[in-house]
């Protein structure tokens, strides 16, 4: 089988609040898709991410956080806008030895890393 495209699942308590953290924080734009039960970006390249809303009882525990990583074209502008909407996350050197990255996490506790390239 030949996949076309992939995507990304994240289930979250709050949609709002994480749409606008998506959107406004980490930049990834309007949703292509919206609705009060989901929001899904387009990440490019086949790629999808969508935050669902769910009020499952695992979600309430930080080992239910979901991670992923993504690249962005200047690692320290990007750490600098979060700063400013009051969001800290240090540039640290990967423990894998492959450059820096950003290790962060969404308003209800999924993971994210972020490197430069």
């Amino acid at each position: 089988m030949e996949a076309h495209s992939f995507g990304i699942i994240v289930k979250v308590n709050d949609l709002d609040g994480c749409r606008l953290f998506y959107r406004e924080q980490l930049g990834f734009g309007e949703p292509v898709a919206d609705s009060t039960y989901r929001a899904v970006f387009d990440l490019g390249g086949g790629l999808t991410l969508t935050l669902e809303k769910s009020a499952a009882p695992y979600l309430e525990r930080a080992s239910a956080a979901t991670g992923w990583c993504f690249r962005v074209p200047d690692l320290k502008a990007f750490r600098d806008r979060l700063e400013a909407a009051g969001y800290e996350y240090p540039i640290e050197r990967s423990s894998l030895g492959d450059g820096d990255c950003l290790r962060g996490s969404d308003p209800e506790g999924n993971l994210f890393l972020v490197r430069e390239g």
